[in-house]
């Protein structure tokens, strides 16, 4: 079989060609044994490189399932967002939609309530010109009769018609009239400030609705920026923003507590000056024989209170003009100066120890600021993937401040 007979238990002998034929038979089989063992390798090596590269597909699928769900939360957060502020546009134009109607329908009532009074008060006006003139004859008829031998006397007919009584009358409608029409005009003069005030009340609902619709339509292509991953998108993280947002609010707080110190300390230092000004003045008056003596002493000293009210801040400028004032022979200061001298430096400290509080303040908020910073950066770090490199080892978070200078104070 197969070119080579098989081995008998008959041929006790064998020839020289059988057994060469033999070996070269168990070396083909050898070699083919050989073969089979490094195919078997072979194969075995592609199945752990199979296994492998599974694992590592495995991996890959998990992690874009991962981020197929966060991507799917953040849409979903984003569009409930969407949702929430296209509901609160609406609600905001529905409303602004009523108040325009109502304001118009309050103009057009106001429009018709206006020429209406406006036709009452021309007839009134027409009234109040006949009742004038009735006026002015009846005074006139009045004074001629008094005066008895005038050239406008009234006959005997015209005398007998006017009466004490019809003119009490005439007097009293008058009256009641010009009562009326105060009144009437008072109220005219009223509804045509209203009238005023709902047209500004509109045009400011215009424009607050312009201002509206303009911001939701910012506000709509800023979100399509971020959902769309565009690159004219604000920032890439809405938190840092926010946290931004914060940082500078806090910032401009505390800037506005120092600036509302520093006026209050300015003002103090003007109050103070301005009485040492006039307990000088006071002084001057009162003791007009030492004016000449004390003319030098008020002048430097108001120099002085003047010189601190410009450097009240500046600790140690405020301390050296007091000790100049002191260590001099020239100036003779008494218990209001030195009272005034302690005043100052005694505010000079509360101003110091506000700043120093100040600056812990700011210090806190930029301590929050870096400690956020670092956290964002930790979790970025987690988060990326192991094949590419962070950024942020290449170059350290806060750069290194120089060595001061022996000149720097």
């Amino acid at each position: 079989m197969n070119g080579f007979s098989l081995y008998s238990p008959q041929a006790r002998t064998h020839s020289e060609d059988d057994f060469r034929e033999m070996v070269d038979q168990v070396q083909i089989l050898q070699g083919k044994l050989t073969a089979k063992t490094e195919a078997l390798l072979r194969v075995g090596k592609d199945l752990e490189e199979a296994g492998s590269e599974r694992k590592a597909w495995k991996e890959e699928k998990e992690n874009y399932e991962s981020n197929l769900k966060r991507i799917e939360k953040e849409l979903a957060k984003s569009q409930q967002t969407i949702d929430r502020l296209k509901s609160s546009h609406a609600a905001e134009k529905s409303e602004l939609e009523a108040r325009i109607a109502k304001a118009e329908l309050r103009l057009k009532s106001t429009d018709s309530d206006s020429s209406h009074l406006r036709a009452e008060i021309r007839e009134l006006q027409k009234d109040c010109k006949i009742y004038r003139q009735k006026l002015a004859k009846v005074e006139v008829l009045r004074m001629a009769s008094e005066d008895g031998g005038d050239v406008f006397s009234p006959g005997p007919s015209e005398g007998g018609r006017v009466t004490s009584s019809s003119r009490e009358t005439r007097g009293s409608l008058q009256e009641q009239r010009l009562e009326d029409f105060e009144k009437l005009n008072h109220e005219h003069r009223q509804l045509e400030a209203d009238f005023q005030t709902l047209l500004t009340l509109k045009e400011e609902s215009i424009q607050e609705k312009d201002i509206m619709a303009k911001k939701i339509d910012r506000l709509q292509t800023e979100l399509s920026y971020l959902l769309n991953g565009d690159t004219r998108r604000i920032a890439d993280d809405l938190d840092d923003v926010l946290a931004e947002n914060r940082f500078l609010k806090a910032q401009l707080n505390s800037a506005q507590e120092e600036s509302d110190s520093m006026k209050a300390t300015l003002s103090k230092y003007r109050k103070m000056a301005e009485d040492s000004d006039n307990k000088r003045m006071k002084a001057r008056d009162r003791k007009p024989s030492e004016e000449d003596g004390l003319g030098d002493k008020s002048s430097v000293a108001v120099i002085n209170m003047k010189q601190s009210t410009v450097v009240g801040v500046l600790y140690i400028d405020l301390i050296t003009s007091v000790r100049e004032m002191v260590s001099s022979h020239s100036i003779d200061l008494d218990e209001s100066d030195y009272r005034a001298i302690t005043t100052i430096l005694l505010d000079s400290c509360n101003d110091k120890q506000m700043a120093l509080a100040h600056q812990r303040k700011t210090n806190k908020i930029l301590g929050a600021r870096l400690a956020e910073v670092e956290s964002k950066l930790q979790k970025m770090e987690s988060n990326r993937s192991p094949g590419r490199s962070n950024p942020f080892l290449l170059s350290p978070l806060s750069p290194q401040r120089d060595e001061p200078s022996p000149d720097q104070p």
